[in-house]
């Protein structure tokens, strides 16, 4: 699924309500802003879940055209027409959902360096 687990997003969505407290920033806003990295999430799961849903049936169609070439035994070409808006829509969402990704996986680096950093400080 994602590169990390339903903890540590939870770990990193409390560490960034707790952040967002910290510099007093009113309740509301701070409700909103984690629920817009909730939903952040949603969609990268929802857009990798539909990842992996197009390149398994791309694989099964790539199987089914390799079977039908096989049997006419002449080389085929092959096109698809595709609307410039919906490519474009789809190589937006794309780079929004890698931006927020990294975003998450900087936040998760961020907190488990914290807590390191923490951990060392209690050693005597």
């Amino acid at each position: 699924m994602l590169p990390y687990g339903d903890d540590q997003f939870e770990a990193v969505r409390a560490l960034f309500a707790a952040s967002l407290t910290e510099l007093e920033v009113p309740g509301d806003a701070v409700d909103a802003l984690t629920a817009a990295l909730c939903a952040d999430r949603d969609k990268a799961v929802a857009a990798r879940a539909a990842e992996e849903a197009v390149a398994r049936a791309a694989e099964a169609s790539s199987r089914e055209n390799q079977a039908e070439t096989k049997k006419n035994d002449a080389p085929a070409t092959q096109s698809i027409r595709v609307n410039v808006d919906l490519l474009e829509n789809l190589m937006t969402m794309v780079s929004e959902l890698v931006l927020s990704r990294n975003q998450l996986l900087q936040m998760v680096r961020q907190y488990e360096d914290s807590e390191e950093t923490d951990t060392s400080m209690r050693v005597p």
